[in-house]
């Protein structure tokens, strides 16, 4: 959680994480409720017109704890010290490596 009282520093560094995250992953966003200062993730599953399969919801049950953990240093580090995620590049190498780690070859 992001206090309501935190500085404008930290709730700008929170915002523009959060934000770079959610350009970057196309499953994974993040939320950030004003009031209270929860931080949220969503999972995106698009269905279009079909009903949720079993693989469909294993992927989303087995990636979105791995996708908050692989986050939560960069949301960390802007609630704490005000620092927004700054090098994309490196962002985006980590998120290539997770996706990696995690396509079907991988999986358990």
């Amino acid at each position: 959680n992001l206090s309501p009282k935190a500085s404008a520093k930290c709730k700008t560094a929170v915002w523009q994480t959060l934000h770079r995250i959610n350009w970057l992953s196309a499953f994974v966003h993040f939320e950030y409720d004003i009031n209270d200062g929860e931080i949220r993730a969503v999972y995106n599953i698009h269905l279009a017109d079909s009903p949720l399969s079993k693989d469909q919801l294993m992927r989303a049950v087995y990636r979105l704890p791995t996708a908050i953990e692989q986050c939560s240093p960069d949301i960390r580090r802007a609630i704490d010290f005000g620092i927004p995620l700054l090098d994309q590049s490196t962002y985006e190498a980590r998120f290539e490596k997770y996706i990696r780690q995690r396509s079907p070859s991988s999986a358990p």
